[in-house]
């Protein structure tokens, strides 16, 4: 068996090496995605006062950037190209993060950005995890929340909830490069639309982030339309998702594109 010693430079303490005392949380060929001990790096990483914890980081290979989240974190899964369902331990990082006034074992759901390092509380107690489609499954304790939520008299299990993040914000689903709203990325025909709607005056797309195919966050249509015809013809990179299924994963600019119909989405 051969083995590729890799350096990521941020993640060891003198070298970046990436040491077996990490926990890889996920890996992909755009993120990966660990806990670093501080009791290993004798650094407080995430700003609580002590060194006791596994705090999330996030390498960007495409970039070369490493970012400390700062958080005391379990990895839900990528929820846009670059946000994250995150549960933060609210003892483990020493703060009151649901609102609740105390500080408790529980885990509270944030949505992080990998890129800005921001963290956005969703104020749920819980675990949760993404599936492919963008929707999150969150496991919520009956005890904690002191409600029964699935209707048996008790309050003792974990009641499992399905959410769409995206809908929650106002988007609907859609698939990047359906710009003309079909239902289907075919390349010749939504480049065409696109080009026909920037330099003939024709149809407005239905929906503008699904016509950002290249996800800068412009609608461009010479820059657009050739990144989609690259990908089907000359083996170019694909689209960001939502892609090539449809989902209601967005990225950050995508809610500033919109979309004004909902569209034929299977």
């Amino acid at each position: 068996m051969r083995t590729t010693k890799k350096s990521f430079p941020g993640l060891g303490a003198k070298h970046g090496q990436l040491r077996g005392d990490r926990l890889i949380w996920f890996f992909s060929e755009d993120w990966l995605v660990l806990g670093v001990y501080e009791a290993k790096e004798a650094v407080d990483l995430n700003g609580d006062g002590d060194m006791q914890e596994g705090v999330l980081h996030v390498h960007e290979f495409a970039s070369g950037q490493t970012r400390n989240m700062r958080a005391a974190a379990s990895f839900g899964g990528f929820i846009s190209s670059r946000e994250a369902l995150l549960a933060v331990s609210e003892f483990q990082q020493g703060m009151d993060l649901d609102g609740s006034g105390r500080i408790d074992a529980s885990a509270v759901l944030h949505v992080g950005d990998m890129v800005s390092g921001q963290l956005t509380g969703l104020a749920i107690q819980g675990e949760g995890f993404v599936d492919s489609k963008g929707r999150f499954l969150v496991a919520l304790s009956e005890r904690v929340r002191k409600v029964d939520l699935n209707g048996d008299g008790r309050l003792s299990e974990e009641s499992f909830h399905l959410a769409e993040f995206a809908l929650s914000q106002g988007l609907p689903s859609f698939i990047r490069g359906d710009c003309d709203g079909d239902g289907n990325a075919l390349g010749i025909t939504d480049a065409v639309f696109l080009l026909s709607h920037g330099f003939r005056g024709g149809d407005t797309p239905p929906c503008l982030a699904a016509c950002d195919h290249d996800g800068d966050g412009n609608v461009i249509g010479v820059t657009d339309a050739i990144y989609l015809l690259n990908h089907f013809f000359l083996g170019g990179t694909a689209p960001p998702r939502p892609y090539p299924e449809c989902a209601t994963r967005t990225l950050v600019t995508d809610a500033d594109l919109g979309c004004a119909a909902r569209l034929a989405c299977p």
